[in-house]
């Protein structure tokens, strides 16, 4: 069992780590520091959260969009996980609970995509 000390160094390099790449990758798609810094924050912490009344729409930037949904996503994996995998355990990436946490997002992006083109929302796909 690792000690708690050697598992939060680590959790809170993978958080640092998450924070620093997603506030550059914002920067370079175009968001001010302000954005960035207050995006990563509310996309690493908490889910989503937007300093804009329309969320990440707001933005108007479709790449910052696609940027901070894939954070979410990484964000949303247990740490633990990252924690195994860092320590060389390469069966991190073949958990149960991260298989399942991919395919449920997988599932009800594809529902969505069906329902939005079912129902005509957009011209297309």
């Amino acid at each position: 069992m690792p000690r708690i000390k050697d598992v939060a160094k680590v959790l809170w390099k993978v958080y640092l780590i998450f924070t620093v790449l997603e506030i550059i990758a914002l920067m370079a798609v175009g968001l001010d520091w302000y954005d960035a810094i207050t995006h990563t924050f509310g996309t690493i912490a908490t889910g989503g959260f937007s300093t804009y009344n329309d969320g990440i729409s707001g933005l108007n930037n479709h790449a910052a969009e696609i940027t901070i949904t894939i954070f979410m996503i990484l964000a949303g994996i247990n740490f633990s996980l990252y924690f195994s995998f860092f320590k060389g355990k390469i069966t991190a990436l073949f958990d149960r609970e991260l298989m399942v946490y991919l395919s449920l997002i997988l599932i009800v992006f594809g529902l969505i995509v069906w329902d939005l083109n079912n129902h005509q929302y957009y011209k297309s796909i």
